[in-house]
């Protein structure tokens, strides 16, 4: 089984939490442990950071995890349940979060502004290898992406790639934070990550002459998109269903 480290919102920052908040205990505090996809781990930590503010810390463990050994330990107990964009298994339970716009993004210097899906694909797949074929400056093209078998990542080949994957020559980031990173330092890359994890220190790539946004992914313009998931073998109950309940309750976080 292959797991990543803890993040930001995982266990040594929710125990902080809990002993700051909760004081003396007479009877131990059991902590659901949720696996969270490497590229939604940012965005479901900004929502567990605001059930924080708004419910206060609830025992619930963030963990990034890649998306097959998730399930696998979701199925066998060890974990308690698993936020994704794949399908979950069948006679699971499973209820949509939220949906993710997938932006493409380049460096903050790349004159790239707008792509059509042909050009995604020859991108990500491999065949266009510098931007100077885009009318860009001359320079080779460094795609970076998620793991493979990530959400997001196989939304994407689905959507751009007819399912094929991308480029074995990718650069790998194991975070959304990760990418953002080596697409800012680097003038020739180009990345792929969730909307909400994007900063100013990077440009979003119109795709079909459209900028992704909740409204432009709402009605089908935008045509790259993701629905996030909570899923386990069975209903959750107390803490994480009230959650879950918030989140979907919060459309606007």
């Amino acid at each position: 089984m292959l797991r990543l480290w803890r993040g930001l919102a995982g266990g040594a920052l929710m125990a902080a939490l809990l002993g700051a908040c909760a004081g003396p205990v007479d009877t131990p505090v059991t902590i659901a442990r949720v696996a969270v996809a490497p590229s939604l781990e940012g965005a479901a930590a900004d929502r567990l950071r605001g059930y924080m503010r708004a419910e206060g810390v609830p025992p619930i463990d963030l963990e990034p995890w890649l998306e097959e050994a998730a399930t696998q330990a979701v199925e066998s107990g060890e974990l308690d349940l698993m936020i994704t964009g794949l399908e979950p298994p069948d006679g699971w339970f499973a209820t949509p979060l939220w949906a993710e716009a997938i932006a493409v993004i380049v460096n903050a210097d790349n004159p790239w502004r707008s792509a059509t899906l042909d050009e995604l694909a020859a991108l990500f797949g491999g065949t266009l290898g510098d931007w100077q074929e885009l009318e860009g400056d001359p320079g080779p093209v460094h795609v970076v992406s998620p793991f493979p078998g990530d959400s997001l990542r196989v939304r994407f080949e689905a959507l751009i790639l007819d399912g094929d994957a991308i480029t074995p020559a990718a650069l790998i980031a194991a975070s959304a934070a990760d990418l953002l990173a080596r697409v800012e330092a680097d003038p020739g890359a180009v990345g792929i990550l969730a909307l909400s994890q994007v900063n100013e220190t990077v440009r979003l790539v119109r795709v079909n002459g459209v900028l992704p946004g909740p409204e432009a992914l709402e009605d089908g313009r935008y045509p790259l998109g993701l629905t996030v998931v909570a899923a386990s073998p069975s209903e959750p109950e107390g803490s994480l269903r009230a959650w879950l309940s918030w989140i979907q309750a919060s459309p606007d976080l």
